[in-house]
């Protein structure tokens, strides 16, 4: 129990997955984070990883690129995804239903299933029309597609850095939302494992008296 507990002291790290199309602002939205500046960025071909420390946790942030030739490609970075945040321009009707269908091709995928999503409606600064985060709930459906997680919109200006820490500060805490439980689960799994694996190694007539004295470790819940 103690090789457990020394393992759940270590800074816990997640990855997260940045989708959105070409020109949403993802990139700038995550060196705003890095740097607390505004950088001048190019369109995103493969994707940028980042460490990105954050309050008790380290997000490892895999920000994808939107273009025609990556979209089809996004299902392949979804596999290890602990969440999702999905990145649009406000001010972008014209591909709102794409992102309705792209997002809604995410959430469909089983592996992803439970999966928290964070939508950030990017480039609120430059807003047209009043807008609440409702409208954009209805527009993209998300009442309908993410039953069973947990979901949040949040409007941010990556020019001025506005909502930005918002943003991911909820992120944070939805990640750790159980997190030492379902950590503790793991570790257990993986302690049994190794000690069946010794066992195996005992000859039948002492493995037979070594289970009749073992103690199973009782399951944790996870929240």
């Amino acid at each position: 129990m103690g090789h457990i507990m020394t393992r759940l002291l270590q800074k816990r790290r997640e990855t997260v997955l940045m989708l959105g199309l070409k020109n949403s602002g993802k990139t700038t939205i995550l060196y705003k984070l890095l740097t607390g500046k505004k950088i001048l960025s190019v369109p995103t071909f493969g994707f940028n990883m980042e460490i990105l420390p954050f309050n008790d946790i380290e997000l490892d942030v895999m920000d994808v690129g939107g273009g025609e030739k990556m979209v089809p490609l996004w299902k392949h970075y979804l596999i290890t995804a602990a969440a999702i945040v999905y990145v649009l321009d406000c001010n972008d009707w014209g591909r709102m239903n794409e992102n309705k269908e792209l997002i809604e091709d995410i959430l469909s995928r089983p592996e992803r299933k439970g999966v928290p999503l964070l939508v950030i409606v990017n480039k609120a600064e430059n807003m047209t029309r009043p807008m609440t985060s409702g409208h954009f709930q209805e527009k993209l459906d998300l009442n309908s597609n993410t039953r069973g997680r947990k979901y949040k919109v949040q409007f941010v200006s990556a020019e001025t850095g506005t909502g930005v820490v918002e943003a991911f500060t909820w992120l944070c805490a939805v990640l750790g939302s159980g997190h030492a439980s379902r950590k503790i689960k793991r570790l257990r799994e993986k302690e049994k494992k190794k000690g069946a694996q010794t066992v195996s190694k005992i000859n039948p007539s002492e493995q037979k008296v070594e289970d009749s004295n073992s103690v199973e470790l009782g399951q944790s819940t996870a929240c």
